[in-house]
């Protein structure tokens, strides 16, 4: 009696109406099997496996047995089963007869397939068609899942901090988790680094991304098959505070397989389908963008965070302070009286033959930083109250003038009735004197417009007052919100790194302990704009 051992596979992206089941697959085979007298020792089985991939546990045990001089035949119910990779199959039926075994496909051609008799000029159309049919399969899901994705439909993973609330069909943020967000950035506006703010949430006993996902498949009765991290590291970290989905956005599209089954590469953000506002957000707007201009200047200056000690001293002016004169940025030491200071960074690795010390204390310096932002804060106030006094004269005058955007609402409301008016009276016109229609729509044409005209005349007024109102409430909105920070950090006996990062992007230390300060860009704005000059500005 000869020998076989059998081949069983199916996968999800098939129609299964149109392929058999395992167990019909095993029926179709064990009955060719009685009815030749072919006794199978073994049936290899990949369940839920592409055919694409040839790289599948059952079809690699079964290769492994080839060599074997107890088979005879190999036996599988079509070419399809055997995999649906053109060049791969067609290499597998090579291997089979080089190993002197027949290979029977019980289904193929209509009336099966035996490699010992039957004519092989169509197995390489077979394998083509079957390869084809794939690709037809993968083109179709990629177009719908892409479809979905242009409607703003939720098809990814929430992240760490979010669940899907499936009766909306989007993210809501899951508290617990959301805490731990909220902490990460925190952690990261008070000077502390990605390696740092993992190891406070490792000290925690803080949940991981990944054990985060294990647990949603868990509550679902699914497995988690990939590799569980039960610690933070950077790079968790650095993915959190870089994400937007944590302001309302979702972001779709990030990837894309260039092959079937290849590895998914990641695509330009310009390419992303993104959808802002769509869901409740875990982190400010302001708080997000503030700390991704942290992320280019600590980038920029290779700052790495405060270590354990900085974080526990609060070492404000990491990352802030530079020598003037070699440019390097400056060290933090610990004198023996324990007042902490700062040195030259090519000093303190390269000694005195290539850069003086230009040692400062801690001390000094924030008492130097509190003066300049008094006299900045004495500069803001000022501003703040010419802004208030020429809004009110600004309100008074178009009030005055008739010009207020109520009115001109109202005129506009009165403007789009009477050219509705003037179109139902068009249209009643052609009614009653038909055979005059194209004279009707001439003596109309100019009427309309001209009321035409006059709505877009009052639209174009209404965005150039919203547009200075605008203007108005962000100067006056940044000016108080500088002024507020600059409270914080002269009323502070040690001001938070939080706050000196936002008004200070640098800092230069001089010989003799000389300090220039350079502010962020929107302070720097808002100091040069003095009272007179910023209500001009605003008048035209």
């Amino acid at each position: 009696m000869l020998k076989a051992i059998a081949y069983v596979r199916l996968s999800r992206d098939e129609d299964r109406k149109n392929y058999a089941s395992l167990m019909n697959q095993r029926a179709v085979i064990n009955t060719y099997a009685q009815k030749n007298s072919i006794k199978i020792l073994r049936v290899y089985e990949d369940d839920n496996v592409s055919g694409y991939t040839f790289d599948r546990p059952g079809l690699n045990e079964l290769k492994s047995c080839l060599a074997s001089s107890d088979i005879d035949i190999i036996i599988a119910k079509d070419l399809s089963r055997i995999g649906r990779h053109n060049a791969l199959t067609l290499l597998f039926l090579e291997d089979v007869r080089a190993a002197g075994k027949r290979i029977v496909l019980t289904d193929e051609m209509s009336g099966g397939y035996d490699s010992s008799k039957d004519d092989d000029d169509i197995i390489g159309i077979k394998t083509w068609y079957n390869e084809r049919y794939v690709k037809d399969i993968s083109r179709k899901i990629i177009s719908t899942l892409r479809e979905k994705q242009q409607r703003g439909e939720l098809l990814i993973r929430p992240q760490f901090g979010y669940s899907i609330d499936r009766a909306r069909n989007c993210l809501v943020p899951d508290e617990e988790k959301a805490r731990i967000v909220r902490e990460i950035f925190v952690l990261y506006t008070e000077g502390n680094g990605y390696r740092r703010i993992a190891e406070c949430l490792n000290e925690k006993g803080c949940i991981t991304p990944s054990e985060a996902i294990a647990e949603s498949c868990g509550s679902r009765g699914r497995e988690y098959k990939n590799i569980i991290s039960h610690a933070w590291s950077p790079t968790h970290v650095s993915r959190i505070l870089k994400d937007d989905v944590y302001i309302g956005s979702l972001r779709q599209g990030k990837t894309k397989k260039p092959l079937i089954k290849a590895r998914s590469v990641r695509v330009s953000a310009n390419e992303h389908m993104l959808f802002e506002n769509r869901h409740e957000p875990i982190i400010t707007k302001e708080d997000f963008y503030f700390v991704q201009d942290m992320m280019k200047r600590r980038d920029k200056v290779k700052y790495r965070g405060t270590g354990k000690a900085g974080a526990r001293e609060g070492n404000i002016f990491s990352g802030l302070l530079f020598c003037a004169e070699c440019g390097a940025y400056m060290v933090a030491h610990t004198l023996k009286t324990g007042e902490k200071s700062y040195v030259c960074g090519t000093y303190h690795r390269r000694g005195a033959k290539h850069c003086s010390s230009h040692r400062i204390k801690e001390r000094q310096l924030i008492n130097y930083i509190k003066g300049h932002l008094i006299f900045i804060r004495s500069r803001m106030k000022g501003f703040i109250s010419s802004l208030d006094a020429e809004i009110e004269v600004r309100l008074r005058k178009e009030k005055q003038c008739g010009n207020a955007a109520g009115s001109l609402e109202k005129q506009l409301e009165a403007l789009k009735a009477e050219y509705r008016g003037l179109l139902s009276q068009k249209l009643k016109d052609i009614m009653v004197n038909e055979d005059m229609k194209q004279t009707v729509e001439e003596a109309y044409g100019e009427l309309e417009r001209q009321k035409l005209q006059s709505i877009a005349s009052v639209e174009r007024h209404l965005e150039s007052i919203a547009q200075r109102a605008l203007c108005i409430s962000s100067f006056e909105g940044g000016a108080r919100n500088a002024v507020s920070v600059l409270n914080g950090i002269i009323g502070a006996e040690k001001p938070r790194r939080h706050n000196v990062e936002l008004i200070v992007k640098r800092i230069l230390i001089g010989c003799g302990g000389s300090v220039e300060i350079e502010l962020a860009e929107n302070i720097d704005s808002l100091c040069r704009i003095f009272p007179e000059a910023g209500i001009e500005s605003l008048r035209q």
